[in-house]
Parts: C-alpha cells; sequence; structure tokens
C-alpha cells in the first residue's frame, strides 16, 4: 500500500527537479499538469500574502488591497477556510486602516 503522500511528493519532484524522467518512464502526464496548475496556484496565493502584508507594513494600503483581493479567489477555490479567512481579514485591516487615516486617526 503506498502513502498519498508520498506519491504528491513523488510527482512535484518530477514537476519541479526532473520533466525528463515524465518522458523516459511513460508515466500520465494528466495528474501531473493538474499537480502543477495547483502548485502554481498556491504559489500565487503565497506571493500574493506576502505582497499585501509588506505594503500593508510599508503604509502602502491601495497595494496591499489590491494582492489580498487577488489571493481571496485563489484561497476560496482551494476550499482552506482558514486561508479564506486570513485573506479577508486582511481586507477588513486595511479598509480599517484607511479609514482611520482618512479621519485623522
Amino acid at each position: 500500500m503506498s502513502c498519498p503522500a508520498s506519491y504528491q511528493e513523488w510527482l512535484a519532484s518530477l514537476i519541479c527537479c526532473e520533466p525528463s524522467l515524465i518522458l523516459q518512464q511513460n508515466v500520465s502526464t494528466k495528474p501531473i499538469i493538474c499537480l502543477k496548475e495547483k502548485l502554481q496556484g498556491i504559489l500565487h496565493y503565497f506571493h500574493y500574502r506576502q505582497m499585501a502584508n509588506l505594503n500593508f507594513t510599508m503604509g502602502e494600503y491601495t497595494k496591499s488591497l489590491e494582492f489580498s483581493l487577488k489571493a481571496l479567489p485563489i484561497a476560496e477555490e482551494s476550499g482552506d477556510r482558514f486561508e479564506e479567512g486570513v485573506c479577508l481579514l486582511q481586507v477588513a485591516q486595511t479598509f480599517n486602516k484607511n479609514e482611520r487615516i482618512r479621519q485623522g486617526y
């Protein structure tokens, strides 16, 4: 019996490190392509979150909001309620900070 996590790890190593092995071993590329798309979405998500946090810290609230709103649909698609909540919290904090600036706080 194989472990699903080990299988996914093996597929990720094929995608990232040695794509030529796919052709040599006649492995079906359909699950690999799906996994590659999923990994790209995850990487984009974390990039957007980091950029939102960085811009928020630097006081660039418009850019922070832009990146948070780019991350939100990816988090919603993933089905991870925690990450979705993190995105929504970032959006709320950014709006709150913008409102305080407008009011002079």
